[in-house]
């Protein structure tokens, strides 16, 4: 027969799991995978647009020689790319963060 004790933990355990199963529930429904890689493509596309038209038409006000704008040109593009790496480093980091962490929702739950 078992023992009062036992009982009231596989209680307490039931509670927790159902607790972390709504939590993962929870989780779920805010992955959006191709929302989130949507948005993130659109925010690179409009900022790489603004990037482009913006340094273009300052550096064309002020530089009139076309080999110096190409220099420049080139340079500030690898400015683009390797401020952009960072930015997708980071948004990356982020939702890998947060798979993780559903991951090990998952996992406590068995």
């Amino acid at each position: 027969m078992a023992d009062r004790r036992d009982i009231t933990w596989f209680e307490h355990k039931e509670k927790h799991i159902q607790h972390q199963f709504s939590n993962f529930l929870e989780v779920q429904k805010k992955v959006r995978p191709r929302l989130a890689a949507l948005r993130i493509i659109i925010v690179y596309v409009l900022l790489g647009g603004i990037w482009i038209l913006s340094s273009d038409g300052i550096l064309g006000y002020f530089i009139k020689d076309s080999e110096t704008i190409k220099q420049i040109q080139l340079i500030k593009g690898w400015i683009y790319v390797v401020l952009s790496g960072f930015i997708f480093y980071f948004i990356i980091s982020k939702r890998m963060s947060q798979f993780k962490k559903a991951t090990s929702i998952i996992f406590e739950g068995y």
